[in-house]
């Protein structure tokens, strides 16, 4: 695991165990050519990702027992043209450090998930460190090491121009590559220069965050589901108020992860719960990581499902003998077999999947539509999935990873040992009321 002491007091990273293939860096004597910094993301088929809930700069200072450094470069100037990453839920750039300090940037780049190459021409000198900026919530990929990789960490992220002792040292490594190339004058040029740092929060730093309000929920016995949307690639929380009138029916705590959705369950008295429509005020006062709380207010109508959605829900074909519980407006246990392929070995495995986690249960949104990732506590399996439910039918989309332990070979020592493998596989699927 990460190890290290802090110099500051900060949050501990949180991790999902994933399989790892490690790539050495070599950094040349001398560069007269491009040449690459860091770790492929392509080669990482999934490994311990690397997140920060307020945001951070990690800096990769060893790896293999070799100073992760730009290499010299005749003139000792340099530029990054490109780099690539791999990661989701925020964003991320390219941070150049001159020993500790801050020295420069790429602009923000969204993380999409894949694999992303972004061009860029940030300046850069022989000996400097470069190092990735992660806004809150964002996740890349990367891993524990105990042969020597080390890498720097400072959290919140460093400032533009900010020079201070990092956070931690931590035994292992982060995924990110920069191509480097030469300035064939050893002095740059203006194209050349670092673009102007962009600010994550310049959407909410003077006004606050809003968030999306549905038009329409739903009345579940003593409660009203309305579903809250996050715009922002960053997390924010606050408050939801229903009122009917003046009169204030129901509030909950409202907490959305980067570019997520919820569908809260607000609970509100005997006398609303007994209507069959009704009309509510929506709002919602939230903050982001950083500025001044923001209201957003939005009309609700409210009315109870034609027919209803609980049930118990099975499949056919690819989803034969797939079973889905709905409960109260909320999916319950979704359960099955899938066949899974197994990219190490390059065969297939199938297994059992079931909703294990410590992630609250989804509920069913007004418009029939629901999520679910289990992000915690759920072992060597994970679940993700997302449906919609519409009159007897539920359709959506499921993922399972899987991560068995397999017999393998060190990478660095060459010795055996066990190593974990990558199991994975996604469908399409059709579910219809028993």
């Amino acid at each position: 695991m990460w190890r290290g002491s802090a110099v500051r007091t900060v949050a501990g990273m949180h991790r999902l165990i994933l399989p790892l293939v490690v790539v050495a860096l070599a950094v040349p004597a001398t560069a007269t050519a491009s040449e690459t910094i860091g770790v492929d993301p392509d080669t990482v088929y999934g490994a311990t990702p690397q997140t920060c809930d307020d945001g951070c700069t990690i800096v990769q200072d060893v790896n293999a027992n070799l100073a992760v450094r730009v290499p010299d470069l005749p003139g000792g100037r340099g530029v990054i043209t490109s780099w690539k990453v791999r990661g989701s839920g925020g964003s991320a750039r390219l941070r150049r450090l001159d020993g500790v300090a801050a020295a420069g940037a790429t602009g923000w780049a969204t993380l999409t998930g894949a694999t992303q190459t972004i061009a860029a021409s940030l300046a850069v000198h022989s000996g400097d460190r470069i190092g990735i900026d992660l806004s809150a919530g964002a996740t890349i990929a990367g891993d524990e090491s105990l042969y020597g990789d080390s890498a720097l960490l400072w959290k919140p992220a460093l400032g533009a121009t900010e020079s201070s002792q990092p956070d931690e040292q931590i035994a292992g490594y982060v995924a990110y590559q920069a191509v480097v190339e030469p300035v064939a004058d050893g002095g740059g040029s203006q194209s050349q220069s670092p673009p102007p740092p962009v600010d994550p929060y310049a959407a909410i730093r003077t006004s606050g965050p809003t968030v999306g309000l549905p038009g329409s929920g739903t009345l579940s016995k003593r409660a009203v589901l309305v579903t809250v949307t996050n715009p922002y690639a960053f997390a924010i929380d606050g408050k939801l108020t229903l009122k009917k009138g003046r009169k204030v029916a129901g509030k909950a705590r409202v907490k959305l992860a980067a570019s997520a959705g919820r569908t809260l369950k607000v609970k509100v008295s005997r006398a609303i719960a007994r209507k069959r429509t009704l009309k509510l005020t929506a709002t919602a006062v939230m903050k982001g990581p950083v500025g001044k709380a923001r209201t957003t207010k939005h009309t609700l109508k409210v009315s109870r499902a034609k027919g209803g959605i609980d049930g118990k829900y099975g499949g056919k074909g690819v989803s034969a003998g797939w079973v889905m519980v709905i409960d109260h407006g909320v999916v319950q246990n979704f359960n099955g077999t899938m066949t899974l392929y197994c990219t190490k070995q390059k065969t297939q495995e199938t297994v059992t999947f079931a909703m294990v986690g410590s992630d609250p249960k989804p509920h069913v949104g007004a418009d029939g539509t629901f999520a679910w990732e289990a992000t915690k506590d759920y072992g060597f399996q994970k679940l993700k999935f997302s449906g919609r439910v519409s009159g007897s039918n539920v359709t959506g989309k499921m993922m399972v990873e899987d991560r068995p332990l397999i017999p393998g070979t060190d990478p660095v020592s060459g010795m055996p040992r066990i190593v974990p493998e990558y199991c994975f596989a996604g469908a399409d699927y059709t579910l219809t009321r028993k």
